[in-house]
């Protein structure tokens, strides 16, 4: 339990939050792990290097179309390999397309940051990490 005199705080998946920007991060998050978990590739070789520095600079539409190309072949072998796995990665995936009308071309910087949020968030999810305590670097010393 995180006592309140504590400046630690807990990365939460927020699942109410249907902001564009913060689902489509969670939508990278999501394309990201599919990639990692269907081929066996670090996720940093599979998507992150190649896509993430287009999402981060505003060209969302682009990290997402490219990496869903991606994603749909690991997907194959993650059926096979995890058909559990898969499933929810489907329907978490899909269920969060149907939350946005669409993926704008360009995001602006604030939208960016609000991205990175998101995909941190549900990266944080996917790995079994939000309830684990994470230091605040603005009250570290």
């Amino acid at each position: 339990m995180v006592d309140e005199q504590d400046q630690d705080r807990i990365i939460r998946l927020d699942e109410d939050r249907t902001d564009r920007p913060y689902v489509l991060g969670r939508i990278i998050a999501l394309i990201e792990e599919t990639i990692r978990a269907g081929t066996g590739e670090r996720a940093r070789d599979a998507y992150k290097e190649t896509h993430w520095p287009d999402a981060v600079a505003g060209r969302a539409r682009r990290a997402i179309v490219q990496g869903e190309q991606k994603a749909s072949l690991a997907m194959k072998a993650l059926r096979h390999r995890a058909p559990k796995r898969a499933a929810y990665l489907e329907r978490t995936k899909s269920a969060l397309f149907g939350l946005i009308d669409e993926v704008p071309e360009h995001l602006g910087q604030h939208d960016s940051l609000i991205l990175n949020l998101g995909y941190q968030h549900q990266s944080a999810d996917l790995r079994g990490l939000t309830s684990k305590v994470v230091k605040d670097p603005d009250t570290q010393d």
